[in-house]
């Protein structure tokens, strides 16, 4: 998992860099959300390790775990909760 990690922190760094410009003068810095990843067609279930890894390097508090890494999933399906 070092690995994945180093990969995310990578990713994150070329993608979001010193941060949002917008984002920091709107938003206050003590503000938290929750949010739900959804599937949007049935398929088979890959990236969520990564996924979870990100919104972790990002601040996430929690990242739940609706379903396993490679099952396969219904359309509209919930597969992770973020808090």
């Amino acid at each position: 998992m070092e690995e994945l990690a180093a990969l995310v922190a990578r990713a994150l760094a070329e993608d979001v860099g010193a941060g949002d410009v917008t984002s920091e003068a709107v938003v206050p810095a003590s503000a938290r959300a929750r949010a739900r990843i959804v599937q949007k067609q049935q398929g088979v279930l890959f990236g969520l390790d990564a996924a979870a890894e990100a919104f972790a390097q990002s601040g996430a508090q929690g990242v739940d775990r609706l379903v396993i890494e490679g099952d396969r999933i219904r359309a509209l399906a919930e597969t992770a909760a973020l808090t």
